[in-house]
Parts: C-alpha cells; sequence; structure tokens
C-alpha cells in the first residue's frame, strides 16, 4: 500500500506533467486546424501596448509605430542570432506586423513574461549547443533573447516621435525589466551544467516562469488609471 507520501509525490509529478502539456500547447493550440502561437500574440500585443499607449508613441506616424513595434517585438531574437550566427526567426518577422491592429487590454503582461521565459530558454539552449561549456556566452544570450527588442527601442527611442541615439537605461540603471531576466538567465544556464545535476526538467524552467511572471501579474494589478482633475466650476 502506498504511502501518504507516494500519492502526494505521484499527485505532484502528474500537477507538472499536466502543468508542463499546458505551456508547451500555448504556442501550439489550434483552431480550425491552424496552430495559433499564444505566447508570441501575448507579447507582441504586450509590446504593442507599449509601443502605442505609453510615452509619445500616440503622436507617432504609423508607419513610424509599425517599424518600432517590430525592432522591440523582434529584437531580441534577431541579436542572438547575429551573436550566434544563426538565422533568424522569419515567422515572427513575418507574423508580427499582423498583430499590429490589434489593442485590448487582458491581462497581457502576464502571458507575456511566460512568453519571454520561452525566450530565455530558448536563447541558452542555442547557445548551449553551438558553443558548449561557454557558460557567459549561455547566460548573454539568454538576457538578450529576454530584453534585446526593449533594450534596442530604448537605445534609439523608439517610443518617441523623434528617433535619436542614447545609452539604454538597462546599461544605466538596474530596473526589473533587466534584473528580472539575468536572474532567470543565470538561473535556467546552470541547469544545463553537468556539476548541478539537480537543476534539471520541468522543475527549472517553473522556477523561472515563476521570477518572470509573477511580479508582472502584481504589478499588474497594483496598477491603476490616472486621477482626472476636476475642472473648477464657474460661478
Amino acid at each position: 500500500m502506498d504511502t501518504i507520501q507516494d500519492v502526494l509525490g505521484k499527485a505532484s509529478a502528474a500537477s507538472l506533467d499536466d502543468l508542463q502539456a499546458v505551456l508547451l500547447g500555448l504556442n501550439g493550440a489550434r483552431v480550425a486546424g491552424y496552430a495559433v502561437p499564444v505566447l508570441t500574440i501575448a507579447h507582441g500585443l504586450n509590446v504593442l501596448l507599449q509601443t502605442r499607449i505609453a510615452g509619445n508613441a500616440a503622436r507617432q506616424a504609423v508607419l513610424q509605430s509599425l517599424v518600432a513595434f517590430i525592432i522591440c517585438s523582434t529584437g531580441g531574437s534577431a541579436l542572438t542570432s547575429v551573436l550566434l550566427g544563426t538565422r533568424i526567426n522569419s515567422f515572427s518577422m513575418a507574423s508580427f506586423p499582423y498583430l499590429f491592429g490589434a489593442v485590448f487590454r487582458v491581462p497581457i503582461a502576464t502571458v507575456a513574461a511566460i512568453s519571454q521565459a520561452t525566450n530565455v530558454f530558448a536563447g541558452v539552449e542555442l547557445a548551449t549547443q553551438l558553443a558548449r561549456g561557454e557558460f557567459i556566452l549561455a547566460f548573454v544570450c539568454g538576457v538578450l533573447s529576454a530584453t534585446g527588442g526593449g533594450i534596442l527601442g530604448d537605445a534609439f527611442q523608439l517610443y518617441n516621435t523623434n528617433w535619436g541615439l542614447r545609452t539604454p537605461s538597462a546599461f544605466s540603471e538596474l530596473s526589473s525589466r533587466i534584473v528580472l531576466p539575468m536572474i532567470a538567465s543565470n538561473l535556467y544556464t546552470l541547469s544545463t551544467l553537468p556539476d548541478v545535476p539537480r537543476l534539471t526538467g520541468l522543475p527549472i524552467k517553473l522556477s523561472v516562469i515563476f521570477i518572470l511572471a509573477v511580479p508582472v501579474f502584481f504589478n499588474t494589478l497594483g496598477q491603476r488609471p490616472p486621477a482626472t482633475k476636476e475642472k473648477p466650476k464657474r460661478e
């Protein structure tokens, strides 16, 4: 007869398998026979909200906003591909412009954080395959895959009406947008080392997703629309 610990262990393993199937299925969900990349769409919508709603982007021309949107959405994968000498994901480049017209607010940021975690996985795994044992390279590729688009957008001021060149804020000040991906990439890179056998498989991936998604989720809950000032009544 199984002990309580055995039953709980089997239940936990089953729950992890179910959760893994859900997370991996997000980017392969099929609608009417066609695969719908939910994580990719969420990432694109999250970037779209930043480029069209934040700052001075509302005064940008449509074509200018579209260029900024594509660069910020695909810049991380492009930088990693250039660094490793591999081809750029043509699917992302071709599909993101079609998301440009969709602007609506749902808990996109949380799903986009999960997409950011998958970018960390992809960057680290690609670097590990091409250059085994290069810990620093894998770490950098993981960070670039997750944050490269935002760094490019900040460096070239793509969110402003007049584009220019400046030092990205990620290099001058530490914020959660760069610190969390750095922690996640470092943790996932450690899991690829043979000397750390326990940090493998689904638990490490769930830990990376937790690091990136949970702070974003609570930050979204804490956001409140700005209070409107009442105009003084004329007597």
